[in-house]
């Protein structure tokens, strides 16, 4: 099952103790009533789906794993009681402190260049992940993929695609509380407004699809991605793959189609919004969101689900959606569900 959440959404709770104990207490009595076709209600599913949308699409991407061990089918309200532990999980790992990767920068010299990363990650261990050194000469060349802060004794005359701090050798109090300020983000250039919002682009919108089958709107929307080299040859087949596994209609008239893999460089979502409704897995959808999940983990995708649940849980915004078909209108009712979550929160 945790395989299964990494491949697909690239959240890595395979180490995660208190969800593997948690998901074992539910599973004993689970297995039992999925073999012999015992149900259970469930009055919290529809609360589940939106507060956690997230966690129940986990859930959901479990399933088969459930069924390939204990035969039988699961049911909704099964599916939302073990989203619940995946969204125990989520949660703490939301209030954890994320920890940074950061590249030390020297002017030259092996040993003190050890020497200052070993005193960066007495003074900073709680909040450090990697840290690595370079020299000055080597830094134009260096891979930054998995790097999140520079600290540096030097000035770089070359562009570097992560924030910069400028520290002395050998540090002091203020120092490092000017360091932990830059660690923690604070004073630094503030991002976009929206998490939500980068994972979509005006070029992957379609106000208007004529497709008459759901293989016929995967198709049109997986070579739009295709086209604009956003996702690998084999996406449209991973995508049909996951399909035929099990359907991804969320009701309320929205599908989230995605890959049974994570497979692309960034999260992007293609939508489109359909001149009349298909046949989904035996629901009806006029709104599809085509997902390529990152390879890498990316912070905003739990908001992004919450919105995208809110979204389909208030009937009046499909509506509206459908009668404005716009990018700027969708982006404005994305904007105003995001701001209403996060000042809840």
């Amino acid at each position: 099952m945790l395989d299964t959440v990494w491949r697909t959404f690239h959240f890595d709770f395979r180490g995660d103790l208190e969800l593997r104990m948690n998901l074992a207490r539910h599973i004993v009595p689970l297995s039992v009533r999925m073999r012999y076709g015992l149900g259970m209600g469930n009055p919290l599913l529809d609360d589940i789906k939106v507060r956690y949308a997230l966690a129940y699409s986990m859930a959901t991407e479990s399933v088969p794993a459930l069924v390939d061990a204990f035969g039988g089918d699961l049911s909704e309200e099964e599916i939302g009681y073990i989203a619940l532990a995946y969204a125990l999980a989520l949660e703490r790992a939301r209030t954890q402190p994320e920890k940074k990767s950061v590249l030390v920068v020297c002017a030259s010299g092996r040993g003190s260049a050890h020497l200052l990363e070993y005193r960066i990650r007495q003074q900073f261990e709680a909040h450090l992940d990697r840290v690595e050194t370079c020299d000055a000469s080597r830094v134009a060349a260096y891979d930054f993929r998995h790097i999140d802060y520079v600290f540096t004794t030097v000035p770089l005359d070359v562009k570097i695609p992560v924030p910069v701090c400028s520290v002395p050798y050998f540090f002091d109090e203020r120092d490092v509380r000017t360091m932990m300020a830059f660690l923690m983000g604070e004073g630094m250039q503030e991002g976009p407004s929206s998490e939500v919002l980068p994972f979509f682009s005006p070029d992957l919108f379609r106000a208007h699809l004529g497709a008459s089958t759901r293989d016929e709107v995967l198709h049109t929307l997986c070579s739009d991605l295709s086209e604009a080299g956003l996702v690998p040859p084999e996406y449209e087949e991973l995508v049909f793959r996951r399909e035929e596994v099990l359907g991804t209609a969320f009701g309320g008239g929205i599908a989230l189609p995605h890959a049974i893999q994570a497979c692309s460089d960034q999260t992007i979502v293609n939508v489109a919004l359909l001149d009349n409704p298909v046949d989904w897995g035996g629901q009806q959808v006029q709104v599809v969101l085509l997902i390529s999940f990152s390879r890498d983990p990316e912070p905003g995708l739990q908001l992004f689900y919450q919105c995208v649940a809110q979204l389909f849980s208030r009937a009046n915004a499909i509506v509206e959606l459908l009668d404005n078909r716009s990018f700027t209108y969708f982006s404005e009712l994305l904007s105003t569900i995001e701001k209403q979550l996060t000042d809840t929160e």
